[in-house]
């Protein structure tokens, strides 16, 4: 719906957007016990990278599954991760997080919105979901449901089930 834009007047709303601070704790953790994790987004990876190195997390050593966003003659021009999603997502999570499903991993899924409720419901071991977004709401009584605020509660819980 963007006929007319530039990265300038794209980044100056982007670049106000925050990172939970207890983030940097989290993924550091994650890193240090070798646990894969993925940013699984229905966002676009061009803004999400911007987001990401804005709050010095470097981008590099992340795997982010997200669909893009280029300008070309100052027209938005999207390509999207999954084309032929027969969810009628945009970017299909759930085919994602099936896939390691399949390959054997115990899926600890994150979220807060309505593209998460799918793979979430069908897929997740066990789910974060941030406090009185959509996820949270939809799967209230579900006993693999662990509300959160911040990334410190996930941390601290995922210590205690592991330890």
């Amino acid at each position: 719906m963007i006929e007319h834009t530039s990265w300038e007047e794209i980044f100056a709303i982007v670049d106000t957007m925050k990172i939970d601070p207890s983030f940097y704790d989290f993924y550091n953790w994650v890193i240090e016990k070798n646990l894969k994790f993925i940013i699984l987004s229905d966002g676009f990876q061009k803004y999400i990278n911007r987001i990401l190195e804005h709050n010095e997390i470097e981008v590099e050593s992340l795997d982010i599954l997200a669909n893009d966003v280029d300008l070309v003659d100052n027209k938005l021009e999207l390509t999207f991760n999954t084309p032929e999603c027969v969810h009628g997502c945009a970017n299909c999570k759930y085919s994602h997080v099936l896939k390691l499903k399949d390959e054997g991993y115990k899926i600890i899924y994150i979220g807060d919105g309505l593209s998460d409720i799918l793979p979430a419901v069908e897929l997740a071991d066990i789910i974060y979901a941030k406090k009185n977004e959509d996820l949270a709401n939809k799967l209230a009584g579900d006993s693999r449901l662990i509300v959160f605020e911040t990334f410190s509660k996930i941390k601290k819980d995922i210590e205690k089930r592991f330890s």
